[in-house]
């Protein structure tokens, strides 16, 4: 029996460039809305965040123990990041 990480990988790798240009397009967009310097639509399987769209990652895969998307989901209040340049 498949995870329901297997089960999405088996639906995100038949998405076409074509049906990702949209995603990409709304990605773009809302980085200079927001002045944001990176944005992603990922998921999750048991060790890693899997961006399967971004701007500004250069990455893939990200481990889930480093993923800042991976601590916002488990946490239970509000989830801000300032700065990740500062410690």
């Amino acid at each position: 029996m498949l995870s329901e990480s297997q089960k999405l990988e088996i639906i995100w790798s038949q998405w076409t460039e074509e049906q990702k240009l949209p995603t990409e397009e709304i990605l773009t967009s809302a980085v200079g809305r927001f002045g944001t310097s990176f944005m992603a639509l990922s998921f999750f399987n048991e060790n890693y965040e899997i961006i399967k769209v971004e701007n500004g990652y250069n990455a893939k895969y990200i481990p889930r123990d480093a993923s800042l998307a991976a601590h916002a989901l488990l946490s239970k209040e509000v989830f801000t990041i300032l700065d990740t340049k500062e410690v």
